[in-house]
């Protein structure tokens, strides 16, 4: 089985190089993006099994880049926000995510399931974490 290349897609440097480190060291293949062209640049170059994209990527909207991304692609996307309010969980389900985290979050959630991801029979499974491996300090940036 190919070990999961994830997408880790925020433009804050400290948090997306923090959240990649944190895949990296618990199995996973993690690429940071900074932007759409990153995205886009990762898809063109090899196999990409899931999409953690931050919805504020200062002069990009995330929940945008998703519906372009949807037009084209089939990847699973999972939005991350400060933004968590009903209608902003809405707009970013319709604009083809598979689901929507609010921050500040630990690292564990991104353990849930994904419906869409386990019907497509996906390699990526996040709930695979170790569930001790300790939490990551993200609680306090803008992941």
């Amino acid at each position: 089985m190919a070990i999961p290349r994830l997408l880790v897609v925020d433009d804050d440097t400290e948090t997306r190089m923090m959240l990649t480190q944190y895949l990296r060291q618990n199995g996973f293949i993690a690429l940071p993006c900074a932007s759409e062209a990153d995205i886009r640049a990762q898809i063109g170059a090899g196999r990409i099994d899931l999409i953690l994209l931050d919805v504020m990527l200062g002069d990009e909207n995330g929940v945008e880049i998703c519906t372009r991304l949807r037009a084209g692609q089939d990847v699973p996307i999972i939005l991350v926000s400060a933004l968590s309010a009903d209608h902003q969980r809405m707009a970013g389900y319709e604009s083809g995510a598979d689901d929507y985290i609010a921050k500040p979050f630990k690292p564990r959630p991104l353990a849930g399931p994904c419906p869409r991801r386990a019907a497509a029979g996906a390699a990526v499974f996040l709930a695979d974490l170790p569930a001790q491996r300790g939490d990551l300090p993200l609680c306090r940036l803008d992941l």
